[in-house]
């Protein structure tokens, strides 16, 4: 037994339409949302930081190790 409907083309293209689109697309208001009046908190900043830091001593660890 079929229990599928049948739909028109258009009706298809009108469910994905619907699909698609956000519900309350014209009332979002993402100003009032927190995450967008968060500032940004510094992290991005460590990671050169710690990359720098790790080149470091990476390079000390080769010299000290090849020095023996």
């Amino acid at each position: 037994m079929d229990t599928k409907e049948s739909k028109t083309p258009e009706e298809k293209r009108e469910l994905v339409k619907d699909q698609c689109d956000p519900e309350n697309s014209m009332d979002s208001h993402p100003e009032e949302q927190p995450e967008a009046q968060r500032s940004d908190s510094g992290m991005y900043k460590l990671l050169p930081v710690a990359a720098v830091i790790a080149i470091v001593l990476l390079l000390a660890f080769w010299f000290l190790g090849f020095a023996r």
